[in-house]
């Protein structure tokens, strides 16, 4: 615990000063946001990003009948990031393109997963270990507030029983 030098003010329960993340240097958070924004595209990029990619989603999106938020709570993604592809703010990763091509069509996935990393051509942003691991804390944190765990393990065994859960 920390020196308190003002013992009438209780500094129990609050963090010091020093452990609040608010109170990083300048140059520390401004170092964290110039990498981020590295993977914003230009104005020309996301121009066509909105034609190809964004178009795209679009239509596989509205030819299923889905809204933007209906996709993004199959797909487990932000609403936010749903309209941002689309708009072409932002360039797709392969693992946001997979949970979307598997919201769009789960029985079969590959048409659209294909359709998809097409459109996005070159600007395909490519996976880090630490986005996946986000993305999967995501799904995760959304099958336990669903209340779906049961539901996958009852799944898993009826395939297992019926002899493919080998793949």
């Amino acid at each position: 615990m920390p020196h308190n030098p003002d013992p009438t003010r209780a500094t129990i329960g609050r963090p010091a000063p020093r452990d609040d993340v608010r109170h990083h240097s300048f140059r520390h958070r401004r170092s964290q946001g110039e990498r981020w924004s590295a993977y914003l595209p230009d104005q020309d990029e996301a121009a066509h990003l909105a034609a190809t990619f964004g178009a795209t989603l679009r239509r596989l999106r509205t030819d299923r009948g889905l809204s933007v938020r209906g996709l993004a709570s199959r797909a487990m993604v932000a609403h936010t990031t749903v309209l941002r592809l689309e708009a072409g703010l932002r360039r797709p990763r392969p693992v946001i393109i997979e949970a979307l091509a598997n919201a769009l069509d789960p029985h079969d996935p590959e048409p659209a997963r294909e359709a998809l990393t097409r459109a996005a051509g070159g600007s395909l942003r490519p996976d880090t270990e630490r986005g996946v691991r986000a993305h999967h804390r995501r799904v995760w944190k959304v099958v336990e507030e669903r209340g779906l765990m049961g539901a996958l393990v009852r799944h898993v065994a009826v395939l297992v029983a019926a002899g493919e859960g080998d793949r």
